[in-house]
């Protein structure tokens, strides 16, 4: 009689071992997105993202694609995100999802500051990039960057500059890449950077604007003018006078700190 129950125990753990796997099976192939979540609730991140990479196989969305490519940058999975970002810009809805994102990011009862690091996402996605791909081919990210580049506009509404994403990687062996001149802006990376703040800080300085532009200008000015300066630092060379950036720095970043109380 013993043997008979413990045989019959067996055959049912058996038996709900393999519905469980089958459920799961079923699951993942069915609801990898829902999967995904659950997994990154308990803190497995590699599931997780496995699950979203799924997610977007299956649908092909510009939606999944734009969530996994934003958990690789939050689990800080750098070949994921270099994949994956690729693909996303590359989608012939790409500039009108991002407008989508910046327009609901934007909320006017936030504060100055929150709505400021949330009303650029093709700048974020893109410095984000550009930061994984430093890692791994540097001139390939200073590329993507001075293309970037390319389309700025001190006028604009949107201010990008992903440049920033190689800070972390730029040294003595890789600073000239900066100074000469570039296949792409047919002009030197340093140059056109100048370029660029010289552009923006004309219209911060004589175009009456709201707080919330005065405040979108500045935070770039300052990005521009730090880069400029770590620049110089590393070669002295660098047609930068550090005085007058580092002067225009602490006027800057004051006026900053003012609008965005």
């Amino acid at each position: 009689m013993g043997k008979i129950i413990l045989k019959t125990a067996a055959i049912t753990m058996t038996v709900i071992i393999v519905l469980l796997g089958i459920a799961s099976g079923l699951l993942i192939w069915l609801a990898p997105d829902l999967v995904a979540t659950s997994a990154e609730k308990l803190g497995f991140e590699g599931v997780s993202l496995s699950m979203y990479e799924r997610s977007y196989k299956q649908d092909k969305t510009i939606n999944s694609l734009y969530t996994l490519v934003n958990k690789s940058i939050q689990f800080k999975d750098d070949d994921m995100l270099i994949k994956y970002y690729e693909k996303l810009e590359e989608h012939k809805d790409y500039t009108k999802f991002i407008k989508a994102l910046d327009e609901a990011n934007f909320d006017a009862k936030q504060s100055v500051l929150t709505n400021i690091k949330l009303s650029n996402e093709d700048n974020r996605l893109k410095t984000r990039y550009v930061k994984a791909l430093a890692k791994k081919d540097f001139t390939k990210a200073l590329n993507f960057a001075a293309q970037d580049m390319l389309n700025f506009d001190a006028n604009a509404d949107k201010l990008n500059f992903c440049v920033i994403g190689l800070v972390d990687k730029i040294n003595k062996d890789n600073i000239s890449k900066f100074t000469e001149n570039n296949e792409i802006l047919t002009e030197s990376v340093c140059q056109k950077i100048e370029t660029m703040y010289n552009g923006l800080k004309d219209r911060y300085e004589n175009v009456a604007e709201s707080t919330y532009n005065k405040a979108l200008c500045s935070a770039k000015l300052v990005d521009m003018l730090q880069f400029m300066i770590l620049l110089k630092d590393q070669d002295e060379s660098v047609d930068y006078d550090k005085t007058a950036l580092t002067n225009d720095l602490a006027i800057i970043f004051a006026q900053y700190q003012n609008y965005i109380k």
